[in-house]
């Protein structure tokens, strides 16, 4: 038996159309948004955040390589950022239950080596990157999950920007509902997730 209307049925959604929708308010997605404006300044472009605001879920600091920046935005340098701190020595630890003991840096490979990176809070960065894509027109939503665009029919390719805690559940979702799917590194926390990505893109 169809139910009767009651005549209070829920209005239309409202949507708006974008070029390039990114998921994830993370240093890559903004970094993406940020470059795609920079080579084509007519998409449209836009970054969905589940968090209440950009930042709020990047809590961790870290030891960052400007190369990138340098690349992405050159004058970085010159201007106000939350990247002030330079690298100015490397300590390894080998650590056991009666202490620890230092380890020679001439023993550790070349990427252990911090030389010219910076120690940062990554949310101070997503924001001021955020700042930055928004200066270039980029569109920014927080307090968005998305959960519904992997499954879009008009949703052809999905970039995991996320971080890589969100990369398994949500690079599964994607294949699974064939779309296309490019992920980030790390590509998962672990070998059972990477199991479980790779199975699943075999699948589809």
């Amino acid at each position: 038996m169809a139910a009767e209307s009651t005549g209070s049925e829920l209005p239309e959604r409202e949507s708006m159309e974008f070029d390039v929708v990114i998921v994830g308010a993370g240093p890559s997605g903004l970094s993406a948004a940020i470059r795609l404006k920079q080579i084509n300044p007519d998409l449209t472009v836009v970054v969905l955040e589940k968090g209440s605001e950009v930042g709020a879920h990047i809590l961790s600091g870290a030891v960052i390589d400007p190369i990138g920046l340098d690349k992405l935005l050159p004058e970085w340098r010159s201007e106000d950022t939350p990247i002030k701190t330079p690298v100015t020595a490397d300590h390894f630890l080998y650590l056991g239950p009666a202490g620890s003991i230092r380890l020679p840096n001439f023993l550790m490979p070349p990427l252990m080596n911090n030389h010219g990176n910076y120690i940062v809070s990554l949310g101070n960065v997503c924001r001021w990157l955020a700042s930055k894509a928004e200066a270039l027109g980029v569109e920014i939503y927080p307090g968005f999950a998305a959960s519904e665009l992997v499954r879009r029919e008009d949703v052809d390719v999905v970039y995991n920007a996320l971080p890589p805690a969100g990369h398994a559940e949500w690079t599964i979702a994607a294949l699974e509902a064939g779309k296309a799917v490019l992920c980030e590194k790390p590509f998962a926390m672990n070998a059972s997730e990477a199991r479980r990505m790779t199975e699943a893109a075999a699948r589809t």
